[in-house]
C-alpha cells in the first residue's frame, strides 16, 4: 500500500477514520467493525439509504447511537464497511434486519482490539484492487459538527509562506503545509474535543508528534496524515 497512490478524498477518509479512533482511544471507548453487504435480490436498493434505516432501528432496539465512519465499495453488488464506536450488536439479530430492509442476510461484526488492525482492515477497503472505493462519510460525532471547516483552519493556519512556489496548474502561487507543525496542531483539537480545554503540552520530536495534558510524553504515535 502507497498512500501517495490514493487520490485525494481517500486520503480524507483514512485521515478521517483515524482522528475518530483517536478520540475512541482517549475516551475508552469500544470499537467494531460492521460490514453490510447486497445480495443479487438487493442489487435495486439503495445500500445507504438502507443503512440509514437500519441505523434508526438500533436506536430504538438498543437505545443508543452508533457514531460512526462509513466506506462504500462496489465490491459484488455493493457493500458498505462501518467503523463504529459503541455496543456489541448481534449478529443473528443484525443479519435478520438487514435481511427485512435490504434482502441481503450476510452481515460481519467484529470488535477491533487496536487502532493498527482496524487502520489495516481500512486499508485494505479503501485501496482494493479488487474493488472500487467509492465515498464515505461519517455521523456528527464521529469527530465533532464542524470538524472539516476546523481542519481546514487548522490547516491554512500551518502553510509555511516562506517555500512558496508557482504551481503550473492554476498558475498561482502556493504555501506549502507544514506538515509536522499541522499535525501537532490537529492532534491539539482532538484532545481538546476529549478534555475541558486544550492540551499544555503539544510537539513535534524525532518523527513523533505528542500532544499531552501531562508534564512529561505521552507513548509515541508515529505521524500520520490525518488530513
Amino acid at each position: 500500500m502507497v498512500v501517495m497512490d490514493w487520490s485525494n478524498k481517500q486520503k480524507r477518509c483514512f485521515g478521517t477514520a483515524l482522528s475518530g479512533l483517536v478520540l475512541a482511544e482517549l475516551r475508552n471507548e469500544n470499537v467494531r467493525f460492521l460490514t453490510l453487504t447486497t445480495s443479487n435480490r438487493g442489487s435495486n436498493r439503495d445500500i445507504t439509504k438502507d443503512w440509514q434505516i437500519l441505523d434508526k432501528r438500533i436506536q430504538r432496539k438498543f437505545d443508543f447511537k452508533p457514531e460512526y465512519i462509513r466506506v462504500k465499495t462496489n465490491e459484488g453488488n455493493g457493500v458498505l464497511h462501518i467503523i463504529y464506536k459503541g455496543k456489541y450488536l448481534p449478529q443473528k439479530w443484525l443479519s435478520n434486519a438487514w435481511n427485512e430492509i435490504h434482502y441481503s442476510p450476510i452481515v460481519s461484526i467484529e470488535w477491533v482490539r487496536t487502532n493498527k488492525q482496524l487502520a489495516s482492515y481500512l486499508t485494505q477497503y479503501i485501496s482494493n484492487q479488487d474493488s472500487t472505493y467509492q465515498r464515505y462519510s461519517c455521523s456528527h460525532y464521529w469527530i465533532a459538527p464542524g470538524y472539516a471547516k476546523i481542519r481546514n483552519d487548522i490547516k491554512n493556519s500551518c502553510r509555511d509562506y516562506s517555500k512558496q512556489f508557482l504551481c503550473r496548474y492554476t498558475d498561482s502561487w502556493v504555501a506549502p503545509v507544514d506538515f509536522n507543525r499541522y499535525i501537532c496542531e490537529w492532534r491539539r483539537y482532538l484532545y481538546s474535543l476529549y478534555s475541558d480545554g486544550t492540551p499544555s503540552y503539544c510537539w513535534v520530536t524525532d518523527g513523533y508528534s505528542y500532544c499531552s495534558s501531562e508534564s512529561s510524553p505521552p507513548e509515541q504515535t508515529s505521524l500520520t496524515d490525518y488530513g
